[in-house]
């Protein structure tokens, strides 16, 4: 089986001889072939695609959610107005723009609302206290 560039570039070949007008010899069997296997990949890309779009509006969603949170706690009107500036940015954000972002957020949502009571109030800690 062919691989992408394979099949791409045979089907550049024959679209270069149809824009000069030449018509030279043309594999049909082959060109159908390249055809066919590049309808799959198309579809399988359709489906990355759409699997994509889930995940990025997941990702976008618990950010901006986090963001919102954090700056609601904090009370901050610059918070307020940075976290809208970041939820208007998210859509035009790269994969990997959004993973750094999701960092950032997380890391800035645990130090807002920490997972237990030990690291605000030090009960837990290594002091026995009764």
């Amino acid at each position: 089986m062919k691989n992408l560039e394979e099949r791409l570039a045979t089907i550049r070949s024959v679209v270069t001889s149809l824009r000069r007008e030449e018509l030279t010899e043309v594999d049909f069997d082959a060109l159908c072939e390249t055809l066919e296997s590049l309808t799959t990949v198309l579809k399988q890309m359709q489906q990355y695609e759409d699997e994509v779009a889930v995940l990025r509006q997941d990702l976008s969603s618990r950010i901006a959610g986090m963001a919102r949170a954090c700056a609601v706690a904090r009370g901050g009107r610059g918070d307020l107005e940075t976290t809208e500036q970041l939820t208007e940015r998210l859509p035009h954000m790269s994969a990997r723009e959004l993973v750094q972002s999701y960092g950032r957020v997380a890391a800035r949502f645990r130090d807002t609302f920490p997972a237990s009571m030990s690291a605000v109030s030090g009960f837990g800690t290594n002091d026995k206290q009764m």
